[in-house]
Order: structure tokens, then C-alpha cells, then sequence
């Protein structure tokens, strides 16, 4: 016997069958790969004592006695972290590292720090930390104004390794905030720095070349 459907009959069909294939379909719109990430400063080099500091096993950490005049304060870094939401192999924005340039009594600086960047997913089983540290150079002041520019006398903070040649200089007296940019390794289990980028008034980044075991200069 053949079955005849009407208009009405037909168009329900389509609707039923629209609403399972939609119902059975992947949710691809889900970003699997958002998260936040926070900062948190630990290890310094020297410890402390015999060097001044404060901060430890925190997102801001403060260094050296600050001088007797008017200009003397601590050194500090801070790391605040951000969201993303990364497509596959997406540079993206882990955070903003800020760096305040004090004026500090010699010997009583740090001259490295280390930094854990825990990154907290939405799927809460890809949770890691990112462990790298950081190298701080305390440029001497020099007081002669022939010699002594606030350039000169900018501080340097730099990732240890031989793998990131990204440097953040701040001038002297100055506080100044980077961003710094990374990616998702193949495995999504590891962080790649990329870069760091926009760089606020007072700061700049330079990038120095890294000498390859072959003495090939590569950029």
C-alpha cells in the first residue's frame, strides 16, 4: 500500500529530522582552550637576606633598599594575568609584566627572580604551570649628566634561556608595563613565548641576537 504524505505531514518530517542532526552535532563553538592565568614571583637570586625583599610566592615582588634622597625607592615587578581563548596555534596574550626602576642601595638588589604562571582552563584537567625566571640587570646610576641619561641608566629584565630574545628596558625613575605573548605548544600542555609587545611610556624591547652552537647569528 502506498502512503501519500500532505504538505503539513512533510514539513514536520523535515523539522524532526533538522532537530536530531542538529541535536546529534558537535558542539564546535566551545573554546577548550580558555582559561585565565596569574603570576607568582619566587626563588630570588640572591636570597633574602643577604638581599632586601619582600614579595616572595606573590604576583608583585619589591627589591633594595631604597637610597637616602628623595629619588630612592624599591625596585618591583608584578605580573598580572588575563584570559584567552586561543584558536588552534593563535599567538595570545598570557599577560602584562610591569617594572618600576628604583633607586636602591648596591648589595641590596635581587639579580633574578623566578616566575610560575599557573593557566587555569575551563576544562579544568588541562591545568599547568608555566615555570620560567627572569633576569634583572640593576643598572649602577651614574650621576654625571654627560653620561648618566635615563637611558643609560635604564634597568634590563630578561627570560632566562637562550631561546627568548626578547629584553624590557626601563629608563631610570620609570614604571612601565609589556605584554607578553605566547602560544600553546602541538600538545596544549606547554607554553611557547612568542613576544613581548606594547610596550608602555618609559619602556622599550630590544631583541639580541642568539648565538646558535654552530656561531651562526640568528635572529
Amino acid at each position: 500500500m502506498n502512503l501519500k504524505l500532505d504538505k503539513s505531514h512533510r514539513c514536520k518530517s523535515m523539522w524532526l529530522s533538522l532537530i536530531i542532526v542538529v541535536a546529534l552535532a558537535p558542539a564546535y563553538g566551545h573554546a577548550t582552550d580558555a582559561g585565565t592565568s596569574v603570576g607568582i614571583f619566587l626563588d630570588p637570586t640572591p636570597s633574602c637576606p643577604p638581599a632586601t625583599c619582600s614579595g616572595v610566592e606573590m604576583n608583585s615582588f619589591n627589591w633594595g633598599e631604597p637610597t637616602s634622597d628623595l629619588l630612592g625607592s624599591q625596585g618591583n615587578l608584578t605580573f598580572v594575568g588575563d584570559s584567552f581563548s586561543p584558536s588552534a596555534g593563535e599567538t595570545f596574550k598570557l599577560g602584562t609584566l610591569t617594572y618600576h626602576n628604583g633607586a636602591t642601595i648596591s648589595g641590596t638588589d635581587v639579580t633574578g627572580i623566578g616566575l610560575d604562571i599557573p593557566l587555569n582552563f575551563d576544562d579544568t584537567s588541562r591545568n599547568f604551570t608555566y615555570h620560567t625566571s627572569l633576569s634583572i640587570n640593576n643598572t649602577l646610576n651614574i650621576s654625571n649628566p654627560n653620561i648618566g641619561t635615563p637611558e643609560a641608566n635604564a634597568d634590563i629584565v630578561s627570560f632566562v634561556g637562550n631561546t627568548f630574545p626578547y629584553t624590557f628596558h626601563v629608563l631610570e625613575g620609570a614604571t612601565a608595563s609589556v605584554d607578553l605573548m605566547v602560544k600553546l605548544t602541538p600538545t596544549e600542555d606547554q607554553l611557547q613565548l612568542v613576544g613581548l609587545t606594547n610596550p608602555t611610556t618609559g619602556g622599550s624591547v630590544s631583541i639580541v641576537p642568539i648565538m646558535d652552537p654552530g656561531r651562526e647569528l640568528r635572529w
